[in-house]
């Protein structure tokens, strides 16, 4: 059986949030290091917040929810500040995979 959820999650973090986490602070000046700091610091309750809902579906809606009222607006800033992946970059491939995963949500 397929598991929505995980998959979701892990298409986020894989694609959205792990270049973040996984970027070197000494290729980046010392603001660009609080900057980065910071953003890994979002980005680790991020993927704690996805990873603790309870269905594909509270993940779809979460998503969206976050999309529509800006309320990663400033993390996108400081992703795109970085030149890192953003989760709107990640916006098409996530919709490709609800849908591919046939996961109905309310948003």
């Amino acid at each position: 059986m397929i598991d929505a959820k995980k998959q979701l999650v892990d298409l986020l973090v894989e694609r959205a949030f792990k270049p973040a986490l996984l970027a070197a602070p000494f290729n980046y000046d010392r603001h660009e290091r609080e900057v980065l700091a910071r953003v890994q610091g979002v980005i680790r309750e991020e993927i704690t917040h996805y990873r603790n809902l309870g269905s594909a579906e509270e993940v779809v809606d979460r998503f969206r929810h976050d999309h529509r009222s800006g309320a990663l607006r400033q993390l996108e800033k400081d992703l795109r500040y970085l030149e890192l992946p953003t989760l709107s970059e990640t916006r098409s491939e996530f919709e490709r995979s609800v849908a591919d995963l046939g996961v109905l949500a309310t948003a």
